[in-house]
C-alpha cells in the first residue's frame, strides 16, 4: 500500500528531525547557549497544539489524548516554543509506551504561583531504580523496544528547570505520571 508506505516514509523522517532537534538543544544548553524566550502564554493553546501535532502518532494505536482542567490555569509567562516542547516529548512518550485504546491523559493544575501539568498513561510504569536514569541522555528503560532516542526526557528536564520549574516522574506498574510545574511568572534571574 504506497499510502503506507509514504507514512512510514514521512514517520522515520519526523523521527530524525526530532532526534536531531533534541541533540542540538541539548548540546546547545551545555554551551550555556539556549536562553528563554519569555512571552506571555495561554496555557489551553499550548496544550492545544502540542496535542495537535501528535494525533497522527496516536491514531494508528487507537489511543486517544484527553485534556482535563483543574482549577483554571492564569496566563503564564514562560517561552511558549520551550513549553510545547516538553509537552510533545512528554505525550509522545506517553503515547508510545501506552496500551493500544487506551487514554493519555493531560491534566492541568492552575495554581497560585505555578501551573502544573500532569501526562498520565497507562504503559508497563517504570522500575524504581530507574526513574533517575531515564533523564540521562541515552537512557531508555527500555532498549528493547527500538523506539525512543533516550533525548526527550534529559532535555524536557533540562528546558523545565531553566524555565524556572521543574520536572519528576511517578511510576508505578501500569501507570506513568510525568509532572512538570512552571511558574507562572520567570525566575529572578532571567
Amino acid at each position: 500500500d504506497p499510502t503506507q508506505a509514504a507514512r512510514e516514509v514521512f514517520e522515520g523522517a519526523e523521527r530524525t528531525i526530532t532526534l536531531l532537534n533534541n541533540f542540538l538543544d541539548l548540546t546547545r544548553l551545555d554551551a550555556g547557549k539556549l536562553l528563554p524566550v519569555w512571552r506571555e502564554v495561554q496555557v489551553r493553546t499550548a496544550v492545544a497544539r502540542a496535542v495537535a501535532g501528535l494525533i497522527p502518532a496516536a491514531e494508528p494505536k487507537q489511543v486517544s489524548i484527553e485534556e482535563q482542567y483543574v482549577r483554571e490555569p492564569h496566563e503564564l509567562r514562560t517561552d511558549p516554543m520551550r513549553l510545547e516542547q516538553i509537552l510533545v516529548n512528554l505525550v509522545s512518550n506517553a503515547i508510545r509506551h501506552s496500551p493500544a485504546g487506551r487514554a493519555v491523559v493531560i491534566r492541568v493544575v492552575g495554581g497560585a504561583r505555578d501551573t502544573m501539568f500532569e501526562v498520565h498513561d497507562q504503559g508497563p510504569g517504570v522500575p524504581e531504580d530507574l526513574r533517575e536514569k531515564i533523564f540521562e541522555p541515552f537512557e531508555r528503560f527500555d532498549p528493547q523496544s527500538g523506539t525512543g532516542s533516550g533525548l526527550g526526557l534529559p532535555l524536557s528536564r533540562r528546558l523545565a528547570e531553566i524555565l524556572g520549574g521543574r520536572l519528576t516522574v511517578d511510576a508505578r506498574a501500569g501507570a506513568t505520571v510525568f509532572r512538570l510545574v512552571l511558574p507562572i511568572e520567570p525566575p529572578d534571574d532571567a
